[in-house]
């Protein structure tokens, strides 16, 4: 079909769009060249309108990391599930870690950072540790003693928001576990690399981490170096241990603990202290594990990085609301509560030489916050 003056028509349609005047009947060939019109065309083969088009909802910009919060107005169908005199067992166990000085920033992309060319770069030699080779232990060790005593909590701080609670006893399912200020101390026993002791050297401690360092003079094996390869050493931890204790001994020996959970659709907070009158203690297998010792490798250091966090096991507790109006919660602890200690060692060989990167040359600069009512150029006064 060629098009001319005669063929082409122009119109303004609302909906479908045709880039020729031509009619196609349901057996899908095309049919006279002629001026189409919708007249002609029987109801059942005309063209429906699409229908309208559903409003997007509004998209919101959320950086990578962030979580947009739902909406306020949900229904809580949970049931408060009721405890009987003779009822002691529990399903639902859950221990969650509370983040201390967690924060919920968003990303930040205010920064860019320029692209890396032929043009802007150039190379750097830096001189820093180069790591080897690098072994991770996870354990978790349980206290010898529980921290909680089964019965009933004494003078606990206890906070119910939510639905209300009707009269009786129900289960009390906790879901997250804070502690307050504690001392944690790790005993980072006798380690032996290759089969010598390593002389450690503490590098910091706070509270839940701690970074030993030590010298390694073991030589690397000739056999191995003569094939290229690297010497295998044996790295063994056979007294790992830690305690925890009060930061205010021996005037308090409580740590304060605050449990979160619910019953159903009411959130319970529990205020409690749990007792190291005699510390808490833990104790830990034996670790063991090889590391490789490159063939070229400078003089060795050997790097024991601890990470600890505290929590507790399964804890099976109970709500009793009071029959009178103001009157007091009872929380009863089922089962004994013990403490567990999670922990990770993370053993690196590290080599201290000279390394070549490719660096931009351009650097970054601060982003000026300005004041209104400031007069000065600062970038002259403070040279």
């Amino acid at each position: 079909m060629q098009c001319n003056k005669n063929t082409m028509n122009t119109r303004v349609i609302k909906g479908n769009q045709f880039t020729q005047d031509m009619m196609i009947d349901p057996r899908q060939f095309v049919m006279g060249e002629r001026e189409f019109n919708y007249k002609e065309v029987a109801p059942m083969q005309q063209i429906q309108p699409l229908p309208p088009m559903q409003p997007l909802p509004p998209q919101q910009n959320m950086p990578c990391g962030c979580k947009p919060q739902g909406p306020g107005n949900q229904v809580c169908n949970e049931v408060c599930e009721p405890v009987t005199v003779t009822d002691s067992t529990y399903t639902s166990c859950a221990t969650v870690n509370c983040e201390s000085g967690s924060s919920n920033n968003c990303c930040d992309n205010s920064i860019v950072p320029p692209p890396i060319t032929a043009a802007n770069s150039m190379t750097r030699l830096i001189a820093g540790y180069q790591v080897s080779d690098m072994i991770k232990f996870d354990r978790v060790a349980t206290s010898a003693t529980p921290v909680l005593a089964a019965g009933a909590l004494t003078s606990p701080t206890v906070t119910v928001t939510g639905a209300p609670l009707n009269p009786g006893t129900y289960r009390f399912k906790v879901k997250e576990v804070c502690f307050g200020d504690l001392n944690l101390a790790i005993n980072t026993g006798a380690p032996t690399l290759g089969g010598v002791a390593l002389t450690q050297t503490n590098v910091f401690n706070t509270t839940y981490t701690r970074l030993v360092r030590s010298p390694i003079n073991l030589p690397a094996s000739l056999q191995c170096c003569k094939q290229c390869l690297g010497t295998t050493l044996e790295y063994n931890q056979p007294t790992l241990s830690a305690t925890v204790s009060s930061p205010t001994a021996p005037t308090t020996e409580t740590i304060p603990v605050l449990l979160r959970g619910k019953c159903g659709c009411t959130n319970i907070e529990v205020r409690t202290t749990i007792n190291v009158q005699t510390n808490i203690s833990f104790t830990f297998d034996s670790l063991k594990g090889a590391l490789c010792r490159r063939p070229n490798l400078t003089p060795v250091l050997a790097d024991q990085y601890y990470q600890a966090k505290l929590t507790l096991g399964c804890i099976n507790a109970t709500i009793t609301a009071p029959t009178v109006a103001g009157g007091a919660y009872t929380i009863s602890i089922v089962d004994p509560v013990y403490a567990n200690l999670v922990m990770r060692l993370t053993v690196s060989l590290l080599s201290y030489g000279t390394m070549a990167v490719l660096s931009t040359i351009e650097p970054v600069q601060a982003r000026d916050i300005p004041v209104q009512t400031a007069n000065f150029d600062f970038d002259s006064c403070l040279q």
